[in-house]
């Protein structure tokens, strides 16, 4: 896959060249009013370089912005190159930017500066916003609501039953030091939100007396599950005279997805012919700097059996950190999924849009169709990654609206238009153009 690098990086210099990055105007920015999901890359007044390089947080990143004044004082000044050449340095010192294919860069004015010296006193360079990783209490309550759904009791799920799962992996409980009687009882309630319509807010219990433990902040969060019905519609779609496998992200944030598409399968045990149903949590709670592609482990194995699929998926969540990475294991957990059920002739991935993918360079190790179901494509457009998955295995991609069912069919150079973004297909590898 060196050439899906070399190809983005190249492009990206074109998208610089060709002047595609938006700009707009704003006042002064003043650091302090930055989310704190933002991190600034302070850069000199009027030259190209960084003042200070600190490292990129582990975390899915969004935008990448380049805050500058728009002050001249010779003739001969050329903003725009001092820009270009500030996003090349960027690029140079961070190549992580480049492969990230749901990044989307967008340049802001600061307002004109007549005075040098005032000038210089405003922020110049680049401020990363980015997703927050989940948190422990966040994860707690997802974990808890999906429970729920699926009418699990907390003690069905013991640590000495491993049947559904693999014995390969680390499968410490999720729970590690916290105490099982923390927990506490919740309701969901319905309400209606202007922006996104019906929402499930999760009502705690008020607990008996008040400690302050660090760890009772687990009881104070909510989980408010997506509207979004793209696991459902989807799976309605696939043919049903193949032998399916289906994978799960069981990661942070998927928990409403995951619910979805259980439920589906349950309701329809003769629509489709699935012989198993696999999860994966990204490495249980492996430190980021310890996964390896195709060596991160925290899969999860299970017959199609209602209970044995229940039990398992508790067993992957609870074992899971929460998710939030730029990175997952798609490709191993579907590798592994093909070996341990050899009978399946296609894939059924149902994939977090937020995510790339940590083993894409191993993606010549599937060898059987795989069909993407890309969850949370409403809000960011389509990671481009998924597109090559699905063109190269010869399988479909669905997304809440759509299905691509000739991605493998297009040429080299063919694109295509969806929700306002070009996607281009180079050597087998799709790109996503602003």
């Amino acid at each position: 896959m060196r050439k899906y690098l070399l190809f983005t990086i190249f492009f990206a210099q074109v998208i610089i060249s060709a002047g595609q990055i938006k700009t707009r105007n704003i006042r002064g920015l003043k650091l302090d009013t930055l989310s704190e999901h933002a991190l600034a890359l302070p850069m000199s007044f009027d030259n190209r370089f960084f003042t200070n390089e600190p490292d990129l947080p582990q975390a899915l990143i969004t935008k990448v912005v380049l805050v500058y004044t728009q002050h001249k004082l010779s003739p001969g000044f050329n903003q725009a190159l001092l820009n270009k050449n500030r996003w090349e340095e960027l690029f140079e010192k961070y190549p992580q930017l480049v492969t990230s294919n749901n990044i989307w860069q967008k340049e802001e004015w600061q307002q004109t500066e007549k005075n040098r010296e005032a000038a210089k006193k405003l922020f110049h360079g680049f401020i990363v916003y980015y997703l927050p990783s989940q948190s422990q209490a966040e994860r707690r309550a997802e974990v808890e609501w999906v429970m729920k759904k699926l009418n699990v009791k907390d003690d069905i799920v013991s640590n000495n039953n491993s049947a559904a799962f693999s014995s390969d992996y680390n499968t410490s409980s999720y729970y590690g030091n916290i105490k099982r009687d923390t927990a506490r009882k919740f309701t969901l309630k319905q309400r209606w939100d202007d922006r996104v319509g019906f929402v499930h807010d999760t009502i705690w219990e008020e607990p008996e007396k008040s400690v302050d433990k660090p760890n009772n902040v687990l009881n104070k969060v909510k989980y408010i599950p997506k509207i979004d019905s793209t696991v459902w519609l989807s799976l309605e779609k696939l043919d049903s005279d193949k032998n399916y496998v289906v994978v799960m992200d069981a990661t942070g944030s998927m928990g409403s997805y995951v619910v979805q598409g259980l439920e589906w399968i349950f309701a329809h045990r003769n629509k489709l012919k699935i012989e198993g149903v696999v999860f994966f949590n990204d490495g249980d709670n492996k430190k980021s700097k310890k996964k390896k592609a195709m060596k991160t482990g925290g899969i999860y194995f299970s017959a199609n059996d209602s209970s044995k699929i229940v039990e398992t998926v508790t067993k992957c969540m609870k074992n899971g950190s929460g998710g939030g990475e730029s990175k997952e294991n798609d490709i191993e957990a579907i590798t592994l999924a093909l070996n341990k059920f050899p009978q399946a002739s296609e894939v059924i991935l149902i994939a977090d849009n937020k995510e790339w993918m940590r083993d894409f360079d191993y993606l010549t190790k599937i060898d059987k169709p795989v069909n993407v179901i890309l969850c949370d494509t409403k809000v960011l457009p389509p990671n481009a990654e998924y597109f090559t998955l699905a063109s190269f295995t010869q399988g479909k991609l669905y997304t809440n609206d759509k299905e691509f069912s000739r991605l493998t069919e297009m040429k080299n150079n063919d694109y295509f238009i969806y929700k306002g973004v070009v996607y281009r297909k180079f050597d087998n590898i799709f790109s996503r153009e602003p």
